[in-house]
């Protein structure tokens, strides 16, 4: 806990998109250290400009932290090989190795469900392998690997009804559901592996064991938002009936 009595977490790869979600949202509830190879600014924090792989100085930010959540690392699932491995794993062992040296409780990792859908691409490999380091540094230190779907907002124009990537899509509210009890719920086992994405109507994997171990609940279906934002007949009754559940 900081002097606030507010957990103090870091945030590697800050600005990226899952980054500025949690930053946005943890505002008032964490004492937040940002880190990103961008300078970018929030209303109410400071960007640390600097590389995570950068041991000194991870070793200086992780020092009287509670949690690391590590989300720095080039997303795209075409990046190269060699890209994948400075800039995902390089940049994950340092912040491992320093965030259990400076005694945090806990690492949170931002894994993919790359893994269960394109298994055998470099992405997925370097995700999993990542998981197996992380694996290693469960020992004086909780370490929970979030395979994260893919991260979209309710308004985001992508929604289609009926496009492909429906069934494992995690949306952000949801998605700061799944981390912020990542953070906070106690549990005995010091590593973990767990999906998360919403709760959709056809969903790719069974959040379950997200649920047990975390008490994850999903609010949103990515294919009922679809619906509503496209104007199907689904769509319209879905809005009916929430409509008229708010007048009751």
């Amino acid at each position: 806990m900081s002097a606030s009595g507010r957990r103090s977490i870091l945030i590697t790869g800050a600005s990226g998109r899952v980054g500025r979600i949690l930053t946005e949202a943890w505002a008032q509830r964490f004492d937040l250290t940002l880190v990103d190879l961008s300078r970018r600014r929030f209303a109410r924090h400071r960007v640390i400009q600097g590389n995570a792989s950068d041991r000194a100085l991870m070793s200086q930010l992780c020092h009287g932290v509670d949690t690391v959540v590590h989300l720095a690392g080039v997303p795209s699932p075409e990046a190269t090989v060699a890209e994948l491995r400075r800039d995902n794993m390089h940049t994950l062992w340092t912040a491992l190795r320093t965030a259990r040296a400076a005694g945090c409780r806990r690492f949170v990792y931002a894994s993919s469900m790359s893994i269960d859908i394109y298994p055998g691409t470099p992405y997925a490999r370097i995700k999993e392998l990542g998981e197996r380091l992380a694996a290693r540094y469960a020992d004086g230190m909780s370490v929970v690997c979030l395979r994260l779907g893919r991260v979209l907002s309710r308004r985001d124009t992508s929604l289609w009804p009926g496009v492909y990537y429906l069934p494992y899509v995690l949306i952000d509210d949801d998605a700061v559901d799944a981390f912020t009890r990542a953070i906070e719920t106690p549990h005995a086992r010091p590593f973990a592996i767990v999906p998360v994405i919403s709760a959709n109507r056809h969903p790719y994997v069974d959040v379950a064991p997200t649920r047990a171990l975390l008490g994850y609940s999903p609010r949103w279906d990515a294919a009922t938002l679809a619906d509503w934002r496209h104007g199907t007949l689904w769509g319209r009754l879905k809005r009916a009936k929430l409509w008229l559940s708010c007048r009751r």
